[in-house]
């Protein structure tokens, strides 16, 4: 997982926790602007972390773990 820690199990999860979850108070909801969007196959809008969000997020669990 070393060459390809956006794979991560923790990453995702952190992710997931930091940005995501929340509601309306969420990070994501909050800086909308910040996460751009796409269509997924089931034509839903899906937010994507932004690569300086991931890298971040992956520093502090390689620094962790």
């Amino acid at each position: 997982m070393r060459h390809k820690p956006y794979r991560n199990k923790r990453i995702v999860t952190a992710i997931r926790t930091l940005f995501f979850t929340g509601g309306t108070s969420a990070y994501a909801h909050r800086f909308d602007s910040k996460f751009p969007r796409f269509r997924g196959p089931d034509g839903a809008l899906v937010r994507e972390v932004p690569e300086a969000m991931l890298a971040l997020v992956a520093t502090a669990v390689r620094a962790r773990y």
